[in-house]
């Protein structure tokens, strides 16, 4: 059949464009910026086709991140047949995670052979 489908996902949460909603919706300086926004709203995501492009990715945007590590996620195309009620449907493929990597400041990079943790995709 042949090698799957891959890519690399990193997911950031900008914190320059969390903050300035809490502001603009009325934030005091002293202000929790989470009782002004749902910050997860905020979240974004980058496709790259290889772990060492989303590795050097994830350390450019690191400094902005909200929770200051963003993550990379190693996903797979998978055939998806069946709807959330087990129902056979027509096939329409989906990416699903096998494994997340958190890249942190104060940590060494990555590496693609040591997952912080693995998902059954």
């Amino acid at each position: 059949m042949g090698t799957a489908q891959k890519r690399y996902l990193v997911e950031w949460t900008p914190w320059d464009r969390v903050k300035a909603e809490a502001v603009k919706r009325g934030m005091p300086a002293d202000g929790e910026v989470g009782d002004y926004v749902c910050i997860d709203a905020y979240e974004r995501n980058r496709a790259f086709p290889s772990f060492s492009l989303a590795r050097v990715f994830a350390r450019k945007v690191l400094p902005n991140d909200t929770w200051s590590c963003p993550r990379i996620r190693r996903q797979v195309l998978v055939p998806n047949d069946h709807d959330d009620l087990g129902n056979r449907v027509e096939p329409m493929p989906t990416f699903e995670t096998e494994a997340t990597w958190e890249v942190f400041e104060d940590r060494p990079d990555p590496v693609e052979a040591s997952p912080d943790w693995r998902d059954a995709a």
